[in-house]
């Protein structure tokens, strides 16, 4: 396949647009590197969580090794079958991403390729890199070989050095339109209903509306938290406790409920200013047809208390009483 049909194939329409939607600015300047043959030695992606940037990273990495223009290189990658790709992670807390772990890219780095002209280092979750690994970073960042490719995601740069990402080409991702988001879960095999609810709840963000899609004690959670905000349309304090009676026995999924709880009614707020769709969830509609603005914000601000107070080990019946307690006030 010649380039010319190959980075077609990429950037009009074909094979990026299955992989990754909307962003169209995002793909144009990864188009640039690529077609200007100026490739960066280090890409900073920059977004929050679930805006794609592994997605986005793991696909840039297959076209910036694919120097044959051939099909398949990105399934190699997901497979961890490329012997020119290495992907080192953080897992997301505070400082897990060590200094050894630069050392040992560093070591690394200065080895020719196996089988493509370059050879590319995804950093992924790069927030939680420590002050060390980033200085130790920054001496491969300064002097890098001629065929290595950084690619580091980060949810934003001032969690980095700024030495760090002024010598890295940047690219911002962001989530669809909600409307695109919905379209897209529908692709992924979700009911409508479903795609339109998540879509609609986390603004458009596929990464969150898959994770709560597929997970069971996540729909768990947002069901209850769906019960709640009925129990609470009702305004009668005997339908909110019995709402509650579930959560009495598992603390952690207290705590996940009162997270989809803030969540579920800071969507209820955003459609009743803003529909994100034409057909805003029933239940979203009936809550804001019985409930003030200032009930909702009452509502949201006593459960983020009591998510606070349960963070700092308070103890779970008093505070499942407490909360019980706070929402029958709001009508009060």
């Amino acid at each position: 396949m010649r380039k010319s049909d190959y980075l077609s194939m990429c950037f009009q329409g074909l094979e990026l647009s299955e992989k990754f939607i909307a962003n169209t600015q995002a793909k144009a300047a990864l188009a640039g590197f690529l077609t200007s043959g100026r490739m960066p030695h280090a890409l900073l992606l920059e977004g929050a969580a679930g805006t794609g940037k592994k997605t986005f990273a793991l696909y840039a990495a297959s076209l910036f090794l694919n120097d044959d223009y051939q099909k398949g290189t990105y399934e190699k990658i997901l497979a961890g079958n490329h012997p020119d790709f290495v992907w080192v992670k953080g897992d997301g807390s505070a400082r897990s991403f060590h200094i050894d772990a630069i050392r040992e890219i560093r070591d690394s780095a200065y080895i020719l390729p196996n089988q493509s002209d370059r050879k590319i280092y995804l950093l992924s979750d790069c927030q939680s890199m420590s002050i060390p690994a980033q200085n130790a970073l920054l001496k491969l960042l300064e002097e890098p070989p001629l065929h290595c490719v950084l690619i580091l995601t980060v949810d934003s740069r001032k969690s980095l050095l700024e030495t760090i990402f002024s010598r890295c080409e940047s690219i911002s991702l962001f989530p669809p339109s909600v409307s695109e988001c919905a379209a897209y879960l529908e692709t992924e095999g979700h009911s409508k209903k479903d795609a339109a609810y998540a879509s609609g709840l986390y603004e458009g963000n596929i990464g969150q509306c898959l994770a709560l899609l597929s997970d069971e004690k996540r729909r768990e959670s947002c069901d209850l938290a769906f019960d709640l905000m009925e129990s609470v349309a009702t305004r009668r304090e005997s339908a909110i406790l019995i709402a509650l009676s579930p959560l009495e026995k598992d603390r952690k999924l207290f705590l996940s409920c009162l997270q989809d709880i803030s969540e579920l009614f800071g969507y209820a707020l955003r459609e009743r200013y803003h529909s994100h769709t034409q057909q805003a969830d029933t239940r979203i509609q009936k809550l804001n047809a019985v409930l003030s603005a200032k009930e909702i914000l009452d509502i949201i601000s006593c459960t983020k208390q009591i998510s606070g107070n349960l963070n700092q080990n308070a103890n779970h019946t008093l505070a499942l009483t407490q909360y019980g307690i706070l929402l029958a006030g709001v009508f009060e």
